[in-house]
């Protein structure tokens, strides 16, 4: 019991922490947009290829896969799954929700700046990860991997945003506050589909 609420503790301190930041500093080795520009000019046609070898790189851990085929309005499409390893959350609802879809947002701005190159129509991002499921009682269920959050946007509109926002660098971490983060954030939502939300069913522990 003690060394629960020592783990909440612990954790309440990283959220006020990592509010300010949406991506946290990791050991992982920070990329930047030099180091993209490197890797683009390597591009030799294959998406799956290019995506493979770099979105590791660029997403780090949270890469899961990359896969790639034709929607249905018959459209070709580049379909991302990311995510973590743990099922910890230590925000109340609403925030873990409103943190969770910047955090979405920010992966998907990472994505489209290394995959500019690549020839698709549209993409599609997928959140799969560990989750404690609201209603399970079962210790061998109450903690499930499932894909929570998906959407999808067409590649001419995310790389008009990027274009637009030419001054802001993607891959340092922007303040969720921060006015250019927020018009970022709001251009987003206006042009992408959310085709999947599955929040609701997380429950914090």
């Amino acid at each position: 019991m003690g060394s629960m609420k020592f783990i909440k503790s612990i954790g309440l301190i990283l959220l006020v922490l990592g509010i300010v930041l949406i991506l946290p500093n990791c050991k992982e080795k920070p990329v930047s947009l030099a180091d993209i520009s490197s890797y683009q000019s390597e591009f030799n046609g294959s998406n799956l290829e290019f995506g493979a070898k770099y979105l590791p790189i660029v997403l780090g851990s949270h890469f899961k896969s990359m896969e790639e085929g034709i929607d249905a309005n018959k459209k070709k499409e580049i379909h991302v799954i990311y995510g973590g390893s743990t099922a910890l959350t230590f925000t109340d609802q609403k925030e873990y929700q409103n943190y969770t879809i910047s955090f979405h947002k920010l992966i998907l701005l990472r994505m489209a700046t290394l995959l500019k190159v690549s020839s698709t129509d549209n993409y599609s991002l997928s959140l799969s990860k560990p989750f404690f499921v609201k209603g399970e009682t079962n210790p061998e269920t109450d903690i499930q991997e499932f894909e929570v959050f998906r959407t999808t946007i067409s590649k001419e509109k995310i790389d008009s945003i990027l274009i637009k926002y030419n001054n802001w660098n993607v891959m340092e971490n922007p303040k969720i506050d921060s006015e250019v983060w927020q018009k970022i954030s709001k251009e987003i939502e206006e042009s992408w589909i959310v085709e999947l939300n599955e929040l609701s069913r997380v429950s914090l522990e």
